[in-house]
């Protein structure tokens, strides 16, 4: 299905129930939020159960929810206009996009670290590496995994602003383990930096409620593509 989600919902929206009304409305008020969502959090949100969400995924036309689930991040990219041509991939420097896809390849274990709104990007990361490689772990404040990290191993560290000390500390314990660590993170001199043996840059727009995680998103979407295509670079 080729369609936008977000065409989808108005164009189906007299025929929804009101439950779907809800998870409908969420969608269009917040799919920077809803994109990232499982389906059992997105039913919290909206307060319909989980197998509601699901039902109202295939009845959109999708095969289930995380093929509606991707067509959310589709449309958040549709938003950005057209995020590569915009200024994600110029800011990146191919090297250490291929270091980054190199290392993840031959990696033992990888690591995902986030806390606050990053954990989105890290869960959503996660998910899609799950289905390539057989073990990948998303480390958040307080994890006990850290103590299983070695040399082996490869970290991806996201952090932006207002920058979580708890975040600038797990990547330091995974740099001393002797982990290959990277950082996504929005300038070089962000407080990860020195605990990273590359970073990838990439601009958080500030929003009055936050930062926009919507460039941070595509910058992973870029780096998966990379991977799973077998590409050391950016289009």
């Amino acid at each position: 299905m080729n369609k936008n989600i977000l065409a989808i919902l108005e164009e189906k929206a007299p025929s929804f129930s009101k439950g779907q009304k809800r998870i409908a409305r969420y969608i269009l008020s917040d799919l920077q939020k809803a994109a990232f969502l499982t389906a059992g959090a997105l039913g919290k949100e909206t307060e319909v159960s989980e197998s509601t969400v699901v039902r109202f995924a295939t009845e959109l036309g999708y095969d289930g929810f995380p093929q509606m689930q991707k067509a959310m991040h589709n449309a958040l990219m549709d938003k950005l206009g057209n995020s590569k041509a915009g200024g994600i991939s110029q800011n990146l420097e191919k090297e250490s996009v291929g270091r980054t896809v190199q290392a993840l390849s031959s990696a033992r274990r990888i690591y995902l670290v986030a806390n606050g709104p990053e954990t989105m990007l890290a869960e959503y990361m996660g998910a899609c590496l799950e289905r390539q490689f057989p073990d990948v772990h998303i480390l958040t404040a307080g994890s006990q995994k850290l103590c299983h990290i070695g040399a082996e191993d490869m970290v991806i560290v996201f952090h932006f602003p207002l920058y979580s000390g708890e975040t600038e500390k797990m990547a330091a314990a995974c740099r001393n383990a002797g982990a290959k660590v990277i950082g996504i993170t929005d300038k070089d001199h962000s407080p990860i930096c020195p605990h990273c043996s590359d970073c990838l840059f990439v601009n958080a727009e500030i929003k009055p409620y936050g930062y926009s995680l919507l460039r941070p998103m595509a910058l992973v979407e870029e780096l998966l593509d990379a991977l799973i295509s077998g590409k050391d670079g950016c289009q």
